[in-house]
């Protein structure tokens, strides 16, 4: 197999998880995107970056645009870590409509995936609680017929812990990463 690196965006943790697994499952080395060194884009054929993901910013994404000349011609894999449910394809498909705009144009054919992760609102600094507070207000202020399902899980779990971290669900980028 080429070689690979998972270079990661983490804040409370689930996506380094996830970069993790994936990286032991794919046979590749990691790295935290604030440590990772520009020599492993150059020697590594496969880059899958992975970042958390907060109201609709995905964390480090920018790394990946401003390196994007080292990545011409690399297999490029995109995966978010968030409280939305990926099964929601109107919303996967809105998340990667904004994480292809900030991309450059030779970086829009990458793949992207989205994973569940958690929260744990004790762990949140205060910009973060803060956020999903005034968040969680204005969705509760919807009419609820309007509210999706991924903003009724919010409300739901606001001021909570949830984890719906699953080892099976890194399955399909794994065999991203090793198609040829």
């Amino acid at each position: 197999m080429k070689k690979a690196i998972v270079i990661y965006a983490s804040k409370y943790g689930t996506t380094e998880k996830y970069a993790r697994w994936i990286a032991d499952e794919a046979g590749a080395g990691v790295s935290d995107v604030r440590h990772v060194r520009p020599f492993s884009l150059f020697e590594s054929d496969t880059v899958i970056f992975g970042g958390s993901m907060l109201a609709g910013n995905v964390r480090g994404i920018d790394y990946i645009s401003k390196h994007s000349d080292m990545l011409n011609g690399k297999k490029l894999i995109i995966f978010t870590c968030g409280i939305s449910n990926p099964e929601d394809a109107a919303e996967m498909e809105k998340i990667d409509a904004a994480i292809r705009s900030k991309l450059p144009e030779n970086l829009r054919s990458a793949k992207i995936f989205h994973l569940r992760g958690g929260v744990d609102y004790g762990r949140l600094g205060f910009f973060d609680k803060t956020m999903l507070g005034m968040m969680c207000k204005m969705l509760k202020d919807k009419p609820s017929e309007q509210i999706t399902e991924n903003e009724r899980v919010i409300i739901d779990t606001y001021g909570k812990s949830v984890d719906f971290m699953s080892r099976e669900s890194i399955a399909p980028i794994v065999q991203a990463c090793r198609e040829e």
